[in-house]
């Protein structure tokens, strides 16, 4: 008898008898679901076949050899090969990317067809590095990548199979494992004074480039210098918000947050609080106030203008008649 894995090839079977005479003639019975055998023959060897089993449980082929010298047949012998199905990649490792220290979704592995007893090993070479390979686990289907590190990891699963008719191993396509840092605002908020009626400078933020998944964005309002608490702004989901126009002198304080998929392990970010003061426009004030009636060619009093109020105090002025 022999036992073999689907696919492989069977050992040739050498026939002998008592009477170097002798002649054979032979006939292959097989299950259903078994291909790749010679039906039948007259020869003393049962050549190499590759036998194939498309079932998911194990299978057989019979032989049944006939002996004879002339018309004198001896007694019928059987030989039996079984096959055993060979196993198939089910559920197979699928890339991610999380951010920094999160947890990573478990690589997953499993295969059918197969009556074996399996061995998995798990490997990883970092990105741009397939030789740079590292066993990382084993005696596992499921595997825990770490997140300690921000780059990228490319992991992989080899299944071996032991016992009798054993099959070959089987291995999984290379997956990734990406680690990120969160995403993060990197500009400063800006602090702008306008008068009334005014239009303010948009304000923007600028991310790291990093974090992962889906990130939106939501400018908020606020009547304090804080960027918890505020009203969201409608609309305002962009990179960048410009301000309406603001008619009342006060100081507006704005702030953004932007929102991630807390399922791969990021955290919300909140940007500082970006300032807008308005105040009301510049006044002048002359001096003297009042009219003056003169005599033809008497010396007028001299007129003196005074600014206040507006943005700063480095007034220019320009007089009119």
């Amino acid at each position: 008898t022999q036992e073999i894995c689907s696919g492989n090839s069977t050992t040739a079977i050498v026939l002998t008898s008592n009477s170097s005479a002798t002649t054979y003639t032979w006939v292959a019975t097989a299950e259903p679901g078994i291909s790749g055998f010679d039906a039948s023959g007259s020869t003393d060897v049962i050549g190499v076949q590759t036998l194939i089993n498309s079932n998911s449980t194990s299978g057989t082929v019979t032989y049944t050899v006939t002996p004879a010298i002339g018309t004198c047949e001896g007694d019928a012998v059987e030989f039996v090969i079984t096959v055993n199905p060979a196993p198939n990649l089910a559920d197979i490792p699928e890339s991610s990317s999380v951010c920094l220290n999160a947890d990573a979704p478990d690589l997953m592995v499993s295969f059918t067809s197969s009556t074996d007893t399996p061995t998995y090993t798990w490997y990883s070479y970092p990105e741009g590095d397939p030789s740079n390979i590292t066993e990382v686990g084993s005696d596992l289907p499921t595997f825990d990548p770490p997140t300690d590190v921000v780059g990228v990891l490319f992991y992989y699963c080899v299944i071996s199979f032991s016992g009798t008719g054993s099959c070959s191993e089987i291995e999984t396509v290379p997956v990734s494992v990406t680690v990120v840092e969160n995403v993060a605002i990197d500009n400063e908020p800006t602090s702008e004074i306008i008068c009334v009626g005014g239009t303010a400078s948009a304000l923007i933020i600028e991310l790291n480039d990093s974090g992962t998944g889906t990130i939106t964005y939501q400018w908020y309002s606020n009547t304090t210098d804080s960027n918890t608490g505020g009203t969201e702004i409608p609309g305002a989901t962009g990179l960048t918000y410009t301000p309406p126009v603001l008619n009342t002198a006060d100081i507006y304080y704005y702030y953004a947050v932007l929102d991630v998929e807390v399922s791969l392990g990021c955290s919300d970010g909140f940007s500082d609080v970006y300032l807008v003061e308005v105040v009301d426009d510049p006044l002048v004030n002359i001096t003297p106030p009042e009219p003056q009636e003169l005599c033809q060619d008497a010396p007028a009093n001299t007129l003196t203008a005074e600014g206040s109020g507006g943005i700063g105090t480095d007034y220019s002025y320009q007089w009119y008649s």
